[in-house]
């Protein structure tokens, strides 16, 4: 049976960056069908320009993509000043990879194929994070000022 968003009232907006188009595919009717709004990227550059008129709540983020990796949309993004919750998603995942994306603030970090359950659940967690964190702060920021 599948899951669906941790809050009934509201519409969370996801975009999907991924460079295979079936996974795009794919992805975006599971998530629609569970309430997600999703918009679909098959590149980091097209998602980056997408951001002056469209922000989500929630990114679930390839790591090897041909012209810009998943690492560094995720560094362009926190250079930017964008903590969205990101879930990374790869076929490719090695350990070190995994570790770079958890230190820079993702709420976890997938391989392909994934078990839907645990796509759904990790896309859970990054709603209550932003549920708890409205200003954006992200979690490496949080831990910086744990330690000051």
């Amino acid at each position: 049976m599948l899951g669906t968003v941790i809050d009934q009232e509201h519409t969370w907006t996801l975009a999907v960056v991924d460079d295979d188009v079936t996974v795009l595919r794919s992805i975006s009717r599971l998530l629609s069908v569970c309430g997600y709004e999703v918009r679909t990227f098959s590149s980091a550059d097209a998602f980056l320009g997408s951001l002056d008129v469209w922000e989500p709540e929630m990114l679930l983020l390839d790591l090897r993509m041909p012209e810009s990796d998943g690492l560094s949309l995720q560094a362009a993004l926190t250079k930017r000043g964008r903590d969205i919750p990101t879930v990374f998603l790869s076929g490719h995942g090695d350990v070190a990879s995994s570790v770079r994306a958890i230190r820079g603030g993702a709420i976890d970090f997938l391989e392909k194929p994934c078990d839907e359950q645990a796509l759904l659940s990790s896309l859970s967690r990054a709603a209550m994070f932003r549920n708890a964190n409205p200003t954006r702060i992200s979690w490496p920021s949080r831990r910086r000022q744990r330690v000051s």
